[in-house]
């Protein structure tokens, strides 16, 4: 049995912890007929994910985890010799640091355009 990553094929966050898992050379499967909006306000999902969110992770053993960063920092920690959360303390604030100025500066302003582009948000018009 492998680790459970929860998310879509589109979800940039999903692709940054399977890229990582890949990376670390950590197997990640995702759930077969997961559909988004569905699945995750199921009774099952809620009981193992209250918040119903994705990306949400689970190992066999039934660890639980859901929020990117923390997913992917955890995937990152099972392969430590991979050097994905760099050699001492310095490197991993670092590797922090870039990663959460791309959540906070890059991710937010592309997924805005995304959602733009895809006709999930219309810009305001006042006609």
């Amino acid at each position: 049995m492998s680790n459970t990553l929860w998310t879509t094929s589109y979800q940039s966050s999903g692709k940054i912890i399977r890229a990582t898992a890949a990376l670390a050379g950590v197997p990640v499967e995702l759930p077969v007929g997961y559909e988004h909006y569905v699945d995750n306000k199921k009774p099952e999902y809620l009981s193992k994910f209250p918040h119903g969110k994705i990306p949400a992770f689970e190992q066999p053993d039934g660890f639980k985890l859901f929020e990117s960063t923390a997913i992917a920092r955890y995937v990152a920690a099972l392969a430590p010799n991979a050097g994905l959360l760099g050699k001492d303390l310095k490197e991993s604030a670092l590797i922090d640091q870039w990663i959460h100025l791309t959540e906070t500066e890059v991710d937010e302003n592309t997924s805005l355009v995304t959602q733009l582009i895809h006709g999930a948000i219309t810009p305001y018009n006042k006609l």
